[in-house]
C-alpha cells in the first residue's frame, strides 16, 4: 500500500496503470501514476501489481518499448 500512496502523492496522479513487460529473463509487472489526460507519470515506476487494462497510454515509452 505504501507504493500506491507514493504514486498518489504526485498531485497530478488521478489513477494508476499497470504494464506487463519482460526484463530479458522473466515477466515483470510495473505500475505508474496516470494524469487527468490519461498520460503516464514516469517519476515513480513500481514493479508489481495487475496487468494494464484496455485503456493503456499507447504513446507511453512503457507501451511502445523505446
Amino acid at each position: 500500500m505504501r507504493k500506491v500512496n507514493e504514486i498518489f502523492a504526485d498531485e497530478n496522479a488521478v489513477a494508476m496503470r499497470a504494464y506487463l513487460g519482460y526484463d530479458g529473463t522473466e515477466p515483470k509487472i510495473v505500475i505508474v501514476g496516470v494524469d487527468a489526460d490519461g498520460k503516464d507519470i514516469l517519476s515513480n515506476v513500481y514493479d508489481f501489481c495487475e496487468p494494464c487494462p484496455s485503456t493503456c497510454d499507447e504513446s507511453s515509452v512503457l507501451c511502445i518499448g523505446e
